[in-house]
């Protein structure tokens, strides 16, 4: 795979391809869980259902969220400077679009060794860079995870509020006809 971004990033003439193209990331090339992820009020749920479901996103990557001293971290399995870049950038591109603030993460970690020419890290990511991390993560203050999203990307139907409400809750047990009534406040 490294070897594939190598010579794509070179093809391309853009060092920086694999931040691109996780920028160019949307919910709408997510499918199902794009909705579903376009269909939260914060950004913290949108987070915690990308870590819930992250499985389907690829079968090495696992989104982690934690807290700590008010900030909540997003690790990511130990991944190549590419697969880390596409995702880091994927999951910034998607929190922006979804909220359309420009939101910064408070640090971003990254294992591979430090980038010469960081002005795309910084643009994406912000000034607070880690190279050579244990771990390739985003840190968030507890404030910009409270951010709410925008509209949902899609009507707001009965159906539509319906399934939305299906797929937020499909990892719960116990979800039933009653429980979806009542959290569109049928009955």
């Amino acid at each position: 795979m490294r070897f594939l971004f190598q010579k794509a990033s070179q093809l391309c003439d853009d060092p920086f391809l694999a931040l691109h193209l996780g920028e160019a990331s949307s919910p709408q090339s997510l499918g199902l869980l794009g909705y579903m992820l376009s269909n939260t009020a914060t950004v913290s749920e949108m987070l915690e259902k990308l870590c819930y479901y992250s499985h389907l996103v690829g079968k090495n990557l696992e989104f982690i969220l934690t807290e700590t001293k008010n900030l909540y971290n997003s690790p990511l399995v130990a991944l190549n400077r590419y697969q880390s870049e596409i995702h880091l950038a994927a999951v910034i591109s998607l929190i922006r679009q979804l909220s359309a603030v420009n939101i910064e993460p408070e640090y971003a970690y990254f294992q591979h060794n430090e980038i010469e020419e960081p002005e795309e890290y910084h643009r994406l990511f912000g000034k607070k860079l880690i190279f050579n991390a244990y771990e390739n993560a985003l840190v968030f203050s507890k404030e910009k995870l409270c951010v709410e999203l925008q509209t949902p990307l899609y009507d707001n139907s009965w159906h539509t509020r319906t399934e939305k409400q299906i797929l937020i809750h499909i990892g719960n047990n116990g979800i039933s006809i009653e429980f979806i009534a009542k959290k569109l406040s049928v009955c």
